[in-house]
């Protein structure tokens, strides 16, 4: 997942899918965000909604607000046309739980401290978690609220050893979203980046392209040539970090994902 730069992105494919698979998701969203028994409802998907859901006790109108990925809060408005009692189901990501995708292959370098905060009309609550989803289960009136906040950390992504492409390299995540350096961002090098394991990351707000996204900023050393080129020498400099699907928004130029946390796989441009 790198690019020196030789990669852009096309404005047309011959065979184009996705006009055609854009139109089938969006028509068939609702479906996602949202799924019912007849005594619950589950939100699967955090996308700013509202819809009316049938239940046996009756029906149920539910307003979904948030800014996620940018920001870990959910709230969810719950109206049943009666009050009643049922269970909302909130689906909590992998990410959230130690595993940031599916299975072994990678795993965070440090385990996290930070969960997530259920409030119930601003009262936090105590919430089991089911096959991956926090369960409610009470009496509910109309104009009833679950707020549900994820934390939003920064972390780092190592790669199991026989993935030897990654070894002794690391990716950066922050919620559900994995960044990479581009070159647009960081004087259009970012070969020679070195990220150490204990290297800080902040949060700060930026444009790509027009869209706005919350990007990552810290200091790190980089390997540069001498002007003389006889030598090579270790600087700190200020990086810049964006999500990874931005990458190429704005031009060919390099790019990485996965950094090397030595110098042992550092590729020195001039």
């Amino acid at each position: 997942m790198a690019s020196s730069g030789n990669y852009q992105r096309s404005e047309w494919f011959g065979t184009a899918c996705c006009p055609s698979n854009i139109a089938r998701l969006i028509a068939s969203l609702g479906d996602y965000i949202y799924s019912k028994s007849e005594n619950g409802i589950w939100v699967n998907l955090f996308v700013g909604s509202n819809t009316i859901i049938p239940l046996k006790s009756g029906e149920v109108a539910v307003q979904l607000q948030t800014n996620y990925p940018w920001n870990g809060l959910v709230k969810l408005n719950v109206s049943p046309k009666k009050k009643s009692r049922f269970i909302v189901s909130f689906r909590i990501p992998g990410w959230v739980n130690e595993q940031s995708i599916a299975g072994d292959l990678y795993h965070y370098t440090e385990i996290s401290k930070e969960k997530p905060v259920i409030k119930v009309n601003g009262k936090e609550i105590d919430y089991t978690v089911e096959k991956g989803y926090a369960k409610i289960d009470r009496e509910w009136n109309a104009g009833d609220e679950v707020s549900v906040n994820l934390p939003m950390e920064i972390r780092k992504i190592t790669a199991r050893n026989e993935v030897k492409a990654d070894n002794d390299r690391l990716a950066v995540q922050r919620g559900p979203l994995v960044y990479c350096v581009e070159g647009a961002d960081n004087e259009g090098k970012v070969s020679n980046i070195i990220l150490p394991e204990k290297t800080i990351f902040s949060p700060e707000n930026q444009e790509v392209a027009g869209e706005s996204v919350v990007a990552l900023k810290a200091s790190v050393p980089s390997l540069i040539i001498s002007v003389d080129g006889q030598n090579v020498q270790t600087v700190n400099r200020n990086i810049t970090a964006i999500p990874y699907y931005t990458w190429c928004n704005r031009g060919a130029n390099q790019m990485q994902v996965w950094l090397p946390a030595k110098v042992r796989n550092v590729t020195i441009n001039e």
